[in-house]
């Protein structure tokens, strides 16, 4: 299917598909024609040997157009899919760097295609201001490896609307980190999908929330074979008027015997106007399963606080030690840029 006939399709879809709401958001405010199609949105690119770039050929297949309304959107106005391909045995050394500046109306779609027991590490970068969708379509191979870190440090007015996917084929590995610090709204799914025996794939998510900023974020691991691992982690830290809904999935299918599969959701509350829901849901239609979950929104715990001022420590300097502890089972996940970065917002809120 080509880029023209890709974009009639998400016309039909973007027409047909509801507004996404629920009684956590509403996109009542929403109206296309407040964010004109002029843009000055620029990439920069370091690739390390091994990694080959070019346009991609085929898109929509793992993101697909009709998913939902915003992803239909995304499709209509799609330009030139970005494709960075890894080799068949290509093992890459250092990190592929991808800086994406939006200013106006941005829609960046990129595919990822790693070859068998290929490995590569991508980090995205994002930042600016205005309307940016996103999509991102990774594939990896049997055998292969993908670490792909994407921090979104948009500015305080800026809407996104993203989805990203990774599939990963048999004895593969694949790892899919989000940091969002900015944005007025954003609406972001992630869905991870091992599609081959003894692969695994593995989502982080890291949100740092002020002000009067609204995430909507959801994360969906997909078993549909045999004998496959998965873990899905989210972490919200949130201050003043912000709000976050994490929404969990872990999907079983009646095939996917054997499949290991964790997902925690939990989001720390700084002061009284932050909101945060934490929805996790598991869906298991077979047995020889296992299958766990947590989830929690509440504050600082005081006596944590307490304690550790008993030991000296001035409470702002103990609150950013809680909040870090707090983070870390996400934060782990991370390329050390990724964690100076969360770090670095962490300090800004709590100053």
């Amino acid at each position: 299917m080509d880029l023209s006939q890709l974009r009639r399709r998400a016309e039909e879809a973007y027409r047909d598909l509801p507004m996404p709401s629920d009684r956590y958001t509403s996109l009542s405010w929403w109206r296309e024609e407040d964010y004109p199609r002029d843009t000055s949105s620029y990439v920069q690119m370091d690739l390390p040997e091994g990694v080959e770039v070019d346009t991609a050929g085929v898109v929509g297949d793992i993101v697909r157009p009709d998913s939902w309304k915003f992803i239909a959107f995304h499709y209509m106005n799609l330009d030139s899919p970005l494709l960075l391909r890894v080799r068949d045995g290509v093992k890459v050394g250092g990190v592929a760097r991808v800086r994406l500046h939006v200013e106006g109306r941005e829609h960046f779609h990129l595919r990822l295609e790693v070859g068998r027991e290929a490995h590569v590490e991508v980090l995205l970068e994002v930042s600016g201001s205005g309307l940016y969708t996103e999509a991102v379509e990774a594939k990896v191979g049997e055998g292969g490896s993908l670490i792909l870190n994407v921090i979104n440090a948009m500015d305080g007015e800026a809407v996104a609307f993203v989805e990203r996917g990774m599939v990963v084929e048999g004895g593969g590995g694949g790892r899919l980190a989000g940091v969002w610090l900015g944005g007025r709204f954003v609406m972001a799914k992630h869905r991870l999908k091992p599609s081959g025996a003894e692969a695994h794939v593995e989502d982080a998510q890291v949100l740092v929330g002020a002000h009067s900023q609204h995430l909507n974020l959801h994360s969906h691991l997909d078993f549909t074979v045999p004998h496959t691992r998965g873990e899905s982690n989210l972490r919200a830290v949130l201050k003043d008027r912000a709000s976050a809904t994490l929404y969990g999935m872990i999907d079983v299918r009646p095939e996917a015997k054997g499949t290991d599969a964790f997902l925690s959701e939990h989001a720390l509350l700084l002061n009284g106007g932050a909101r945060a829901n934490a929805i996790p849901a598991l869906e298991i239609m077979t047995d020889d399963v296992r299958a766990t979950h947590s989830a929690s929104v509440g504050p600082v715990d005081e006596e944590k606080l307490f304690y550790l001022m008993s030991r000296g420590l001035k409470r702002e300097e103990a609150k950013r030690l809680i909040v870090l502890g707090f983070l870390e089972p996400a934060l782990r996940k991370l390329d050390e840029g990724g964690r100076s970065t969360v770090v670095g917002r962490i300090e800004e809120i709590l100053s």
